[in-house]
């Protein structure tokens, strides 16, 4: 059909993954570095290359402070410090250790078809990617829930998505609760 524009990459299994028709007719590349077919092991391997290189930089809040805009609206402000960086091998360890966490401590079950699924309900932050590679390494399904978000949205994508394990910010766990 010209309409179409994407389909199940199984036949008759609406549930699997879905494919642009284009994509399909041309034949998608499965992996642009050998040895790496999924997100986990993208960043291992830059990890490997560039273990003592600049990877993630992160700014001190040094004060905040809100500003009335001319409509009335209030507007937080921040002023932030320099960057400090992180080398691509601290960030990941740092990714070891919340995997770890992940498995040993909170019992997260791996496995995109019957493994738990994680939200992370956060503010885009140096730990929101963490968390977020964390869960590629392991093969965990994530979804990803904007901290903008209202109550209802929360619990609408929370459900949705049959997350068992949520992953948030302390600024924002009295919304979550």
């Amino acid at each position: 059909l010209p309409s179409t524009l994407a389909m199940p990459t199984e036949e008759n299994n609406l549930g699997s993954s879905w494919q642009n028709i284009r994509r399909m007719q041309i034949g998608l590349k499965s992996s642009m570095f050998p040895g790496c077919s999924t997100l986990g092991d993208l960043w291992s391997r830059a990890a490997k290359l560039w273990p003592d290189e600049r990877c993630q930089g992160t700014r001190e809040i040094l004060d905040h402070f809100t500003e009335l805009q001319p409509n009335g609206r209030k507007f937080k402000k921040v002023v932030l410090g320099q960057y400090k960086w992180q080398s691509y091998a601290e960030v990941d360890t740092r990714i070891s250790n919340f995997s770890g966490g992940l498995i040993h401590s909170l019992g997260v079950r791996p496995g995109e078809e019957s493994g738990d699924r994680i939200a992370i309900y956060s503010e885009t932050r140096a730990e929101w990617l963490i968390a977020a590679q964390a869960c590629f390494r392991l093969g965990i399904p994530l979804v990803t829930l904007y901290a903008t978000l209202g109550e209802d949205a929360i619990i609408h994508g929370i459900n949705q998505s049959e997350a068992k394990f949520v992953v948030t910010s302390d600024e924002l766990l009295g919304k979550l609760l």
